[in-house]
């Protein structure tokens, strides 16, 4: 977390909020969430620069500013990015605290580490309890030239994304499906959650070997995975309800697609197509839920 949906969600919110604003001003207490300059220099670089644009690419958000340069984000595995207004105490424990009610005031918020004034008067903040987030900043480079972005997959909401592009991708590799569609350099933006989700709703069993699906089960699994990247999008992400590690949106709010998941964390409950119970297995590092008798391991 965040994956692609949860990342295209922030990107919507922002540009409702923070287009055609500039940076005044830039807080920091963590080094490493500054990657490729010292957050000094960060700071020099933004400051005045107004913001023109606002885009994603896989997992990462692209902020495009005037001047051409380019403030590159990801979020990582606890980060978000939120819109508001704070005060700054340096001696209390919750150092940042929002002067807007709301959710803003959520303690999942709190763990802010990186501040930017903005000229509406407002702030954008970055919440990142783990710290493994980072911004990084570019000028007067095209945006496939960032080291971060060349090697990255395609798009699987693209217009020019098709059945045959991620069929010649996978027939590449004997890896289990569940771990190809989640390689950024296969496809971009899926993780754990929408990887299960959409092979569910495929019939795909997640150990079944990629190269080995039939052209038939390929444009199945391509239209699943766009149904369940854009159904997530739709319900503006998912937040799993796990304390301070929750994703949340720029306004603080959580998203809602955790209830409508068919597989995902519903180890045990009925599958919605048969009943049978979820399973959850183990592929490589990570979790695969799957109903066995929709999904039939066939390899």
């Amino acid at each position: 977390m965040p994956e692609l949906p949860e990342v295209q969600t922030t990107v919507d919110e922002l540009k409702k909020e923070i287009l055609g604003v500039s940076f005044l001003d830039f807080w920091y207490d963590w080094k490493k969430s500054v990657k490729n300059l010292s957050p000094e220099e960060f700071k020099k670089k933004i400051k005045g620069e107004k913001i023109l644009d606002i885009s994603r690419r896989a997992k990462l958000l692209v902020f495009k500013l005037t001047n051409n340069k380019l403030l590159l984000a990801h979020q990582k595995m606890t980060g978000h990015f939120l819109v508001g207004n704070w005060k700054y105490y340096p001696r209390a424990k919750r150092k940042w605290q929002s002067t807007d009610i709301g959710h803003l005031q959520d303690k999942v918020n709190d763990y802010i580490h990186l501040m930017f004034w903005l000229d509406d008067g407002r702030q954008l903040a970055f919440s990142d309890l783990r710290k493994f987030g980072w911004v990084a900043f570019y000028e007067n480079i095209t945006l496939e030239d960032i080291p971060e972005i060349a090697s990255l997959g395609p798009e699987p909401l693209d217009e020019n994304f098709t059945p045959n592009i991620l069929e010649k991708r996978l027939k590449k590799t004997s890896r289990p499906i569940k771990q190809a569609i989640m390689d950024p350099k296969i496809i971009v933006g899926i993780g754990n959650i929408y990887a299960d989700e959409s092979l569910f709703l495929a019939q795909i069993h997640p150990l079944t070997p990629a190269n080995k699906l039939s052209d038939q089960k390929i444009r199945k699994l391509f239209w699943a995975i766009q149904k369940t990247l854009k159904t997530a999008i739709k319900y503006k992400g998912t937040t799993i309800l796990s304390g301070a590690e929750e994703y949340r949106l720029p306004s603080g709010e959580r998203g809602n697609y955790q209830d409508k998941t068919q597989v995902y964390h519903r180890e045990n409950q009925p599958c919605s197509r048969c009943s049978s119970k979820i399973k959850r297995i183990k592929i490589g590092q990570r979790s695969a839920h799957f109903c066995p008798k929709c999904q039939k391991n066939s390899s």
